[in-house]
């Protein structure tokens, strides 16, 4: 069963994770496969920090959602806890994003499995099969026309649009989405209840209500009653020749416990209708406990995205993806850009 909220997982070196689920589908809006921003040597789409840098109006919101800028953007809300415990955040569960793919996967145990999502267009680069390593990478027609946020020199904080064209065949990259799927097996909890006899003063011939049996949906179920354990027929005894002993006094002794029985029952009722009772079986079954789910706190390995950048429980501080394009075809952009 998958959950839609992971507990947190803590590594020896007392490193928290805690999980952002991204359980529904995202869809960015079309203008995002243009919105390159200058990170290095390289152009790099759908780049969560876009909406908080650069415009909002343009990014914030529209190319990469909530649980996605928390992740990549996690270092600017902080490393470290009131202890001074380094807190780490990750994606799970892992929904990619409307139109998107799933390049890379690496199976960390029978339950668990983390996922790199590319968008349409772009294949992996630099990856090997069963590790999340590569980046996303499109190519570049030659003479292609590409517009991008870079910072001023000098102003690292201030960003200016850039038009390029591109005089030889390249490649852009775009920022990989990362995150776990975890499955997390929930055990039912039993409850055995049981159910009130019907009420009133019993006498010797007062028939018993048995205890309804145990089950896994706990629902109240009624049973039949059994007789009156002492206006039970009595065993017949036989002769060696097979005839039965005392037939005619059996007979007639059943014939007494009918009639009764039967009164019995009569006046059961009409002192029940008169008290204004419902029936025999008032007590209903509480509602089953809730299903405890098993912790989880296996440790997670380091999940790489792209040269450079890692997504692990251990990292400090999430760097940049480095240079997706070649540097020898990419135009000359200006000098000094910082982050």
């Amino acid at each position: 069963m998958m959950k839609t909220q992971f507990p947190p997982a803590t590594d020896a070196a007392g490193t928290v994770t805690i999980f952002v689920p991204l359980t529904t589908t995202f869809t960015a809006a079309p203008s995002c496969s243009t919105l390159f921003r200058q990170n290095g040597p390289s152009l790099v789409a759908y780049d969560p920090g876009y909406g908080l840098d650069i415009d909002m109006r343009a990014g914030g919101g529209r190319c990469a959602p909530g649980p996605v800028t928390t992740w990549w953007e996690q270092a600017r809300l902080g490393i470290n806890n009131d202890d001074g415990v380094h807190t780490a955040t990750s994606l799970g569960p892992l929904t990619c994003p409307d139109g998107w793919a799933t390049l890379a996967s690496s199976q960390k145990d029978a339950k668990s499995t983390v996922a790199m999502c590319c968008p349409f267009g772009y294949h992996l680069e630099n990856g090997y099969q069963g590790s999340i390593t590569g980046d996303c990478q499109s190519a570049v027609a030659s003479g292609a026309v590409l517009t991008y946020a870079a910072t001023i020199y000098g102003s690292p904080s201030v960003w200016q649009t850039e038009t390029t064209t591109l005089t030889t065949a390249s490649f852009v990259g775009a920022i990989a989405v990362v995150g776990w799927n975890i499955v997390v097996e929930e055990t039912p909890k039993t409850t055995t209840t049981a159910v009130a006899t019907g009420p009133g003063t019993s006498t010797s011939t007062t028939p018993t209500l048995p205890q309804l049996p145990n089950n896994t949906n706990l629902q109240p179920q009624q049973s039949e009653r059994n007789p009156p354990s002492s206006l039970s027929s009595p065993s017949s005894a036989e002769s060696s020749n097979g005839t039965p002993i005392g037939a005619s006094v059996g007979a007639s002794l059943g014939v007494v416990t009918l009639i009764m029985g039967a009164a019995w029952l009569v006046v059961r009722r009409r002192r029940k209708r008169s008290r204004g009772e419902i029936g025999e079986f008032d007590a209903l079954t509480p509602a089953p406990a809730p299903a405890e789910q098993p912790g989880w706190g296996a440790e997670l390995p380091a999940v790489p995205l792209g040269r450079g950048r890692t997504d692990t429980i251990d990292s400090k501080r999430p760097s940049e993806l480095s240079g997706a394009l070649d540097q020898r075809a990419v135009v000359e952009l200006d000098g000094g850009w910082q982050r």
